[in-house]
C-alpha cells in the first residue's frame, strides 16, 4: 500500500471516528436505558452497522485492508469528536 492510500485511509478513519462520536452522543440516552435487553440489542446493532460501514469505506479506499493504525485513528477521531459533541448528550431530553 503506497503512502497516498495510507494517508487517505488514516484521514477517513479519523473522520469516521468523529462521525461515530456524533451518532453515539445523539443516541446516548437510548443506548443506556433501564431496559437491559433493549440496551444490549441496540449496542449490538449499532456496533454491527458501524463496523460494516467502516469496512465498506476502507474497501473503497484501500481494498478493505485494516491495520492497527487505522483502528487507532478511529479511536483518536472518536476522542476528538467526543470532546466537541458531548454537549449534545446533555442538551437532548430524556425519552
Amino acid at each position: 500500500m503506497n503512502l497516498k492510500i495510507q494517508i487517505q485511509s488514516i484521514i477517513a478513519s479519523i473522520l469516521f471516528g468523529m462521525f461515530f462520536s456524533l451518532i453515539f452522543n445523539l443516541i446516548y440516552k437510548k443506548i443506556f436505558t433501564r431496559h437491559k435487553i433493549k440496551s444490549i440489542l441496540l449496542s449490538i446493532i449499532l456496533t454491527f452497522v458501524f463496523y460494516t460501514s467502516y469496512f465498506i469505506i476502507l474497501f473503497f479506499i484501500n481494498k478493505g485492508i485494516v491495520n492497527i493504525y487505522f483502528t487507532i485513528s478511529v479511536a483518536i477521531g472518536f476522542i476528538l469528536g467526543n470532546n466537541k459533541t458531548k454537549k449534545i448528550r446533555y442538551k437532548t431530553k430524556n425519552p
